[in-house]
């Protein structure tokens, strides 16, 4: 009895977040997008690092395209 709200959510989880540092970055939290999509991430200040579950990733200035998403996954930015 009571209220009751259900969501469906249909497509793959990326979780964005950043490790340490002083940057931001943006989209963060969940994101979620459909088997082959991509993801545009703008930060702050050029990342340290960048790694997509625990795979090191290159980092080349201040944006960063997510491209090919096929699974649930990591996506964690280090900055100095």
């Amino acid at each position: 009895s009571g209220a009751k709200s259900i969501e469906a959510v249909f497509g793959y989880r990326t979780v964005a977040s950043v490790g340490s540092g002083s940057g931001t970055i943006s989209p963060t939290g969940n994101i979620y997008r459909e088997e082959g999509e991509s993801i545009d991430f703008t930060f702050s200040t050029t990342p340290a690092s960048i790694t997509y579950n625990s795979v090191a990733q290159t980092v080349d200035g201040t944006t960063f395209t997510l491209g090919g998403i096929v699974a649930n996954a990591d996506f964690v930015v280090t900055f100095s």
